[in-house]
């Protein structure tokens, strides 16, 4: 039984606690002194105003995802694309992945590069196994090679994932023989 969070689940809690992190816990010492002088711990005007001020972003990727048409989702995520923090690139994700499901996959794979590009963490490796993927049935293997290359080395933990990828390549190349070699090796 598989008890690891969905990849979208990981993004989202990562998120949270970059939020919390970032803009909540510098509060902590204004809100614990507040209280110390018997105010409460509740935030000042000032407070408000700036948690405010990153907060809608959120509010708007929550109803972004409760939208059930693929392209409109897109569109949504697409206006969420430029904002502060973490929702700008969760946004791209989102947007790529509502276009691969609404049948732009050629829209999706830019984006998912765009993402692998900018963030050399989780978020960037899982838009470049998007992207191989969305190609891995017409790209030639020397262009997965090279976009899945960060992910293929030694001790990385997305190394097995590149690997199918190729060999999936492989296999439509119709290299059967080394295909099966490197499944059986995964």
């Amino acid at each position: 039984m598989d008890f690891d969070l969905a990849e979208e689940d990981r993004m989202l809690k990562d998120l949270v606690h970059k939020f919390v992190r970032d803009e909540l816990m510098p509060l902590e010492a204004k809100a614990l002194a507040r209280e110390h002088e018997g105010r409460g711990l509740a935030l000042d005007a000032e407070d408000h105003a700036r948690i405010d001020a990153v907060s809608p972003p959120g509010d708007a990727y929550v109803a972004a995802q409760r939208v059930s048409d693929p392209a409109r989702a897109a569109t949504a995520f697409a206006a969420l694309a430029n904002a502060k923090g973490g929702y700008g690139l969760l946004a791209k994700m989102s947007q790529a992945n509502a276009l691969s499901a609404s049948g732009q996959p050629r829209q999706a794979i830019d984006l998912y590069k765009q993402i692998a590009q900018a963030d050399s963490g989780d978020l960037g490796a899982v838009a470049r196994l998007r992207a191989a993927w969305a190609q891995a049935s017409f790209a030639p293997r020397s262009a997965l090679e090279t976009l899945l290359a960060p992910l293929d080395k030694d001790g990385s933990a997305w190394r097995p994932l590149a690997r199918e990828v190729l060999a999936f390549s492989d296999y439509r190349a119709a290299k059967v023989k080394q295909a099966a070699s490197q499944y059986r090796a995964l």
